[in-house]
């Protein structure tokens, strides 16, 4: 009896190892966090050991590809007593546990991001984003002005749409405009040539303090001037020089009195 209990025993262990399972290629987390931003296809597949896509969810000739991977993080099986001993920390037999999945986003060939996801409705909201993605990354969104010399030149785009802005003839591109602050007389995208000139020999681009009292005086605005002049030690010419320029100016600004 016991020779035949033995016997089933050993035929069903023999069974049960003779049984095959079907799985997709696994990836490592360790070799999802290899990877880094800018790689070409090439270049990320081999930091995956070399395998193919689980599955390509999109790709576009010229604009975005994503490809879905499957990993699995690193873990290992110790006895419930090594578990809380030191040894329990290196010892134990390796194995990989918690299927995830990561999507690798290629824009123009390069990595552009990684998405890991886990489960299947995280997945299912990227496959409902990807109609968002395309307008993102389609040949509409690599459309711009490629001519580093025009206003509105896109160091971006990579197909020139036909769409580039120039300064009109007599002017030229103004170097210190600055596209944070509002337009005005003093910062416009296209400055005269003669203006730029005479911006080149001073060194200053911006409006000087006679600009804004001109600006003043033709709005028939009153303006107080406080003009400090040279005390000890000046010659008197100097001096009634200074006073004569300071009458002449409150009387430009103020006509009235």
């Amino acid at each position: 009896m016991i020779k035949k209990l033995f016997f089933i025993s050993l035929v069903t262990l023999s069974i049960v190892s003779c049984k095959t399972a079907i799985q997709p290629n696994y990836v490592s987390s360790n070799e999802v966090a290899s990877l880094n931003i800018g790689m070409t296809k090439q270049d990320a597949k081999t930091q995956l050991g070399n395998l193919s896509p689980f599955d390509i969810l999109m790709a576009e000739q010229g604009g975005c590809e994503v490809h879905q991977y499957k990993y699995k993080s690193p873990a290992k099986e110790i006895s419930s007593t090594s578990a809380i001993r030191k040894e329990g920390l290196t010892e134990g037999k390796k194995k990989y546990i918690k299927e995830s999945d990561v999507f690798l986003v290629y824009k123009n060939g390069k990595l552009e991001s990684v998405l890991t996801n886990s489960g299947k409705d995280d997945a299912l909201k990227l496959i409902e984003q990807i109609e968002e993605t395309k307008s993102i990354c389609s040949e509409e969104g690599l459309k711009g002005c490629t001519d580093p010399a025009s206003l509105n030149y896109n160091p971006n785009a990579i197909i020139d749409d036909g769409n580039c802005e120039y300064c009109p003839c007599g002017t030229l591109v103004n170097k210190n405009y600055n596209p944070k602050l509002p337009l005005s007389d003093c910062n416009q995208k296209c400055i005269k040539v003669q203006v730029a000139e005479e911006n080149n020999q001073n060194g200053d681009s911006e409006c000087t303090n006679c600009d804004l009292i001109e600006k003043l005086a033709k709005a028939n605005a009153n303006v107080n001037i406080n003009l400090e002049l040279p005390s000890e030690g000046s010659k008197e010419k100097s001096t009634k020089k200074e006073e004569n320029k300071k009458g002449s100016l409150l009387k430009k600004i103020n006509p009235k009195k």
